[in-house]
């Protein structure tokens, strides 16, 4: 075999690898899979070392991550609801007890009239 051959044919395996780490990262684009060199490694079989030298891969998975911004995450989506649960909770729970506290304020003041008109009758019964 000559060298321009062998050459050829690791060019070849190059490409094919290349398309497959690519095919990889869309799908888990698609999917909304949390993409990481850590996982495009499990999912493919090729080394950390390809994701990260590679340029036209590093490109790739670099402008998928930033597609994907944050990635999609179900335990971090129902806490977010249960949170959002909580909070409407609490804003119920808040209401109510401004209500209660305002009429809590005007009996007080109810109250303070009553004991200033019973003052003055204790003062009036001493005389």
């Amino acid at each position: 075999m000559n060298y321009d051959k062998i050459v050829a044919i690791s060019q070849e395996k190059s490409m094919r690898k290349v398309e497959i780490a690519k095919q990889a990262i869309h799908k888990m684009l698609e999917q909304k899979e949390c993409i990481s060199v850590t996982a495009l490694s499990r999912k493919t079989g090729f080394a950390k070392s390809f994701f990260y030298g590679n340029k036209e891969v590093r490109m790739t998975l670099d402008n998928a991550l930033l597609r994907q911004g944050e990635c999609y995450n179900p335990q971090k989506v129902i806490f977010d609801l249960a949170m959002q649960e909580t909070n409407k909770n609490m804003k119920i729970s808040i209401m109510k007890l401004k209500q209660v506290n305002t009429q809590l304020q005007i009996e007080n003041e109810n109250l303070k009239e009553q004991v200033k008109k019973l003052q003055k009758q204790i003062s009036e019964l001493k005389k």
